[in-house]
């Protein structure tokens, strides 16, 4: 995320962090970082999580059927995170689920 930001200077960058997995929140102290109400840090259902992905302006994420439907649902841009992320710069996927489809890390996942 760190990364991809740097790549965004001019621009007023926040991240929505939405995971399945509980988060340590002293790792994102930074005030770019926000958590999802989903099951992240807190005690909510989920659908909320994809819910607020689907809302915002593109998705970061590894190879996630979860994230690639909140992209899709919210037809946002997509930006996958695999190994080579940001050394080549970075990949947009415009066409979010349908480009997902035939990506090499991404396809998968949403297969």
């Amino acid at each position: 995320m760190q990364a991809y930001a740097a790549t965004r200077e001019n621009e007023d960058t926040g991240f929505l962090i939405a995971s399945d997995e509980t988060q340590d929140p002293t790792k994102f102290d930074d005030k770019r970082y926000h958590f999802a109400t989903g099951e992240g840090i807190g005690s909510n259902h989920f659908l909320e999580s994809f819910v607020e992905l689907s809302l915002c302006d593109l998705v970061l994420t590894p190879p996630s059927t979860f994230a690639v439907f909140a992209a899709f649902l919210g037809d946002i841009p997509i930006v996958p995170l695999t190994e080579n992320s940001g050394s080549d710069g970075w990949e947009h996927l415009e066409n979010n689920l349908f480009d997902a489809l035939t990506h090499p890390s991404l396809s998968e996942s949403v297969q």
